[in-house]
């Protein structure tokens, strides 16, 4: 038998960004059973789910053994339903709209590039917070980290001088014009000046929203 319970989750201003100031919400629903008992190490950080059951008595008897240096933490799914739902990925929530932004630059047609990033209605915590991030601490659980974009402006910007570099070599090694003809090198030119113009033309976009071009089919 399993619980039921509502509960909103805090969704970000937008994908890969910590920053929650918009106040937005989704509602969702908890589906688990009642109990959820879990292994928390010397830190606070909850590692596994020990066991679930509809009673705290069936907790017992279905636990499996608490890690060295553990101990064990039962969550209430009908208190604690975020929490709950986090640990054991039961829960459902509907459709979630897309986030879509314009970029606020054009393509080669004139036309508003804009960014979409699709939220799944299985998933939506895992793809908001870091797996295996929820503390308890102080009698208290503390909020999973937030999943950030793994690569950063930075990195991004440093990778397109290779890829410039990259072209280049490509017609350097065929200076004689012999491997590409004349409609396939001008595609390679066209690509490069495409790239060493990346960091301005979206300079004030994030790099993980910057519509790459697919590289010529040479």
């Amino acid at each position: 038998m399993t619980v039921s319970v509502a509960f909103n989750i805090e969704m970000p201003n937008e994908p890969y960004v910590d920053d929650f100031s918009n106040g937005d919400v989704h509602a969702s629903t908890y589906i688990g059973h009642k109990f959820v008992s879990v292994s928390v190490d010397a830190d606070g950080w909850v590692i596994s789910v020990l066991s679930e059951a509809d009673t705290e008595a069936g907790l017992v008897e279905q636990a499996k053994p608490t890690p060295e240096n553990h101990t064990a933490l039962t969550i209430d799914g009908t208190a604690n339903p975020f929490e709950a739902s986090y640990v054991s990925r039961k829960y459902t929530t509907g459709a979630v709209a897309n986030y879509t932004e314009n970029l606020g630059t054009t393509d080669d047609n004139g036309d508003p590039e804009t960014w979409e990033y699709t939220w799944h209605e299985n998933g939506l915590l895992s793809q908001i917070y870091l797996h295996g991030t929820l503390k308890y601490s102080g009698g208290a659980f503390q909020k999973p980290t937030m999943r950030i974009h793994a690569f950063d402006q930075a990195s991004f910007n440093a990778s397109m001088g290779p890829m410039s570099a990259g072209l280049q070599e490509a017609l350097d090694a065929d200076s004689a014009n012999q491997v590409y003809s004349a409609e396939q090198r001008q595609a390679i030119i066209d690509h490069k000046t495409y790239v060493d113009n990346i960091t301005t033309k979206y300079a004030a976009v994030k790099h993980w929203k910057v519509p790459f071009k697919p590289m010529p089919h040479v």
